[in-house]
């Protein structure tokens, strides 16, 4: 006599359903499991989908309801999407994803969830976009963006995850667009912005991420519109803000970010200089 046993051990055999088909339900242990509806027991087997079109969206496994394995997506024309692996749900291993005309678009590593190593993009032209550096899911090390036409983007250096050393950026055509300075995660150094036809727009000096040091800032032309210095956040001696003639419209001196002295301010018609002793704050912001 025989006797054919069913629900024992449901998931060592293998089965493949839509993926559709699968329901969430959440363990004691706070995990996401998925099961088909009629079971009662976590599903294990392979599962898959398919575009409107007919043409498949993904294959993949899972093992007691989790993810596991290689999963692999596709575009709506049949070329692959990306691919990657799943430990318990978490991905894992290599990831790769491609372009819909076949090209590698990204490739990159997790380990148990979190990026690891070296992360690139590429354009569908197959010229490098970024390549950044990753452990345990933290920017660390140079990150490099480039143009499509091959030319540098940006280049930065990063510790731990946050922003330490020089930060620049160029424009398409090579010129630069900034370059500042961070420790830390907070700008500290000069930061210098530039204009699109390649002139200073600005000068601030930083010190842990206070404004500490000389502040200059320029017109389009080049020539200089404010002139100043910082300590620990507060402007300190004399200040100068000019027209774009180059003619000053107002200037004095600061103590402690409190102005002082006797400050000086020629009208926007240039017909009359108006000198106030020791104003208040209000009246030199009003006249910035």
């Amino acid at each position: 006599m025989y006797f054919i046993i069913f629900g024992i051990f449901p998931f060592l055999i293998s089965a493949q359903v839509l993926v559709t088909d699968l329901v969430d339900a959440v363990n004691p242990d706070g995990r996401l499991i998925k099961y088909l509806e009629k079971d009662s027991v976590p599903y294990t087997g392979e599962v898959f989908n398919y575009y409107n079109n007919g043409v498949k969206e993904l294959k993949g496994n899972y093992n007691r309801g989790l993810k596991e394995g290689k999963w692999v997506w596709w575009h709506t024309n049949g070329k692959r999407h990306k691919v990657g692996y799943f430990k318990n749900s978490v991905e894992d291993s290599l990831w790769q994803w491609w372009f819909s005309k076949g090209q590698l678009k990204t490739r990159g590593e997790y380990i148990n969830g979190k990026k690891e190593g070296r992360w690139s993009e590429w354009y569908n032209n197959g010229k490098l976009f970024y390549s950044y550096a990753y452990i345990n899911d933290r920017l660390n090390g140079k990150c490099i963006e480039r143009y499509e036409n091959g030319k540098k983007r940006s280049e930065i250096l990063y510790r731990k995850g946050a922003k330490s050393g020089i930060d620049k950026l160029w424009t398409e055509r090579g010129l630069p667009d900034y370059e500042y300075r961070w420790k830390d995660g907070v700008k500290d150094g000069l930061q210098t912005d530039w204009s699109e036809s390649g002139l200073i727009i600005y000068k601030h000096h930083y010190s842990k991420g206070i404004f500490h040091g000389d502040f200059i800032e320029y017109f389009d032309d080049g020539q200089e519109s404010i002139i100043g210095r910082y300590k620990i956040g507060n402007k300190i001696g004399p200040w100068t803000w000019n027209y774009k003639d180059g003619l000053v419209a107002l200037s004095g001196n600061y103590k402690n970010d409190i102005p002082v002295g006797s400050w000086y301010w020629i009208r926007a018609n240039k017909s009359e200089m108006v000198t106030v002793d020791t104003p208040d704050v209000d009246w030199v912001n009003k006249r910035i």
